[in-house]
C-alpha cells in the first residue's frame, strides 16, 4: 500500500508542476506512470469505507435500541418542560 500512497503524492506533485508547464512530456509521462497507484489507492480506500460502514451497522444491529429523548433527559438530570 505504501507505493499506492506515494503514488498519489507523485500524482498530485506533478499535477501542480504540470500547471506551470503544460507542455511538459516528462511531466505528463510521471502522471502516466503513477495513475494506477493512484486508482488502486481509491479504490482501496472505497472497500474500506464500505467495509466500515457494514461493521458499524452490524454494531448498531447488536445494541438494544435507545430513545434519544431518554437518554438526554436521564444525562442531563434534569426533565425538561
Amino acid at each position: 500500500m505504501g507505493a499506492c500512497c506515494v503514488s498519489v503524492e507523485v500524482l498530485l506533485l506533478s499535477l501542480y508542476a504540470l500547471s506551470f508547464n503544460p507542455t511538459d512530456t516528462v511531466l505528463q509521462g510521471v502522471i502516466a506512470a503513477s495513475l494506477p497507484g493512484f486508482v488502486l489507492k481509491q479504490v482501496a480506500n472505497f472497500l474500506q469505507l464500505v467495509d466500515a460502514a457494514k461493521a458499524l451497522l452490524a454494531m448498531d444491529a447488536r445494541s438494544p435500541a435507545k430513545s434519544p429523548s431518554r437518554s438526554r433527559s436521564k444525562s442531563s438530570g434534569r426533565s425538561r418542560r
